[in-house]
């Protein structure tokens, strides 16, 4: 329940048009709460900069792993290749306060 109070705390307070937000389905527990950007780099240093920790869970998409390679030889997949040069999971840990979703939240909407 924390972590769905944190993700519809997210979804309504980050507003950055360089930021896009996953839809998630209705019954979504939130074990990571994963945003877009095209230029992830940037991001990751200013949250670093601001001791915002942040990470990259897919940063490959399944077809450009060397143990798939011979299953999907030169199809490409658009959709999987740009989440997976896009996407950073933001803090979504239960124990995060409001003071820490505010800096959050006003260091994306800088971005």
């Amino acid at each position: 329940q924390k972590r769905k109070r944190i993700a519809k705390f997210y979804n309504e307070k980050i507003i950055n048009k360089k930021i896009d937000k996953i839809i998630y389905s209705k019954n979504a527990v939130y074990h990571q709460y994963v945003i877009l950007t095209k230029n992830r780099s940037a991001l990751v240093k200013l949250l670093n900069k601001n001791d915002i920790q942040s990470g990259i869970h897919y940063p490959v998409s399944i077809n450009k792993l060397k143990c798939f390679k011979n299953n999907f030889k030169s199809q490409t997949y658009p959709n999987a290749e740009k989440i997976a040069s896009e996407c950073l999971s933001l803090p979504i840990d239960p124990n995060l306060n409001l003071k820490d979703l505010n800096k959050i939240c006003s260091v994306l909407n800088i971005f």
